[in-house]
């Protein structure tokens, strides 16, 4: 039966079926779903998607975690790379990458949605919400200013502004390993 044969095979090879979050920064781990991550012997690594015309696709290590592995899942955490998109792809028992399956990954810059309060006064704490700071402490800039991080995460910093700022409106921005954020939030000082 044709069929049979097909699922046969499909079975025998592994490969990624998913990758969860499919967005994400330095350093936060990636739960990698699949086929036949049979013992702890898998690799993992970032493939530069659209590298520049005439240049070879950047090649990045993914750290996995030997103690998350199972016969459908690992994690793993990307520790280089650049803004962009990649191809994860997966190796096992020190054979090639190039038949396991792929699938897309992308790195992104850390994204602003919320500033809270949106007005402050000196030496003030301010909570910034959104998503891809990373595990790892970053900066966050009050203008030029770079400010105290108390707390900070993948998806909300705490900040503390300092006891002698200038009354007036400035960009809120967030720094990481990637890069600044496209977008700043707008403090108003009192």
């Amino acid at each position: 039966d044709t069929v049979g044969l097909v699922l046969s095979i499909a079975e025998y090879y592994p490969g990624i079926t998913e990758v969860t979050p499919p967005s994400l920064a330095l350093g936060t781990e990636m739960l990698v779903n699949g086929l036949r991550f049979d013992g702890r012997k898998i690799t993992l690594r970032l493939i530069e998607a659209e590298p520049p015309a005439g240049k070879k696709a950047k090649v990045y290590n993914v750290k996995v975690d030997k103690k998350t592995v199972t016969y459908f899942q690992a994690t793993g955490v990307a520790k280089a790379g650049k803004v962009g998109s990649y191809h994860l792809e997966m190796g096992l028992y020190g054979y090639s990458h190039d038949y396991l399956a792929e699938r897309a990954v992308t790195l992104s810059l850390p994204e602003i949605t919320e500033s809270t309060p949106e007005t402050a006064t000196s030496g003030q704490t301010v909570t910034l919400q959104g998503q891809y700071f990373g595990p790892t402490k970053g900066a966050v800039l009050l203008g030029k200013k770079r400010l105290k991080v108390s707390a900070w995460s993948d998806r909300q910093i705490t900040v503390i502004l300092p006891r002698k700022v200038k009354a007036g409106s400035y960009a809120l921005q967030v720094k990481t390993k990637l890069g600044l954020a496209l977008v700043p939030a707008t403090l108003i000082v009192d």
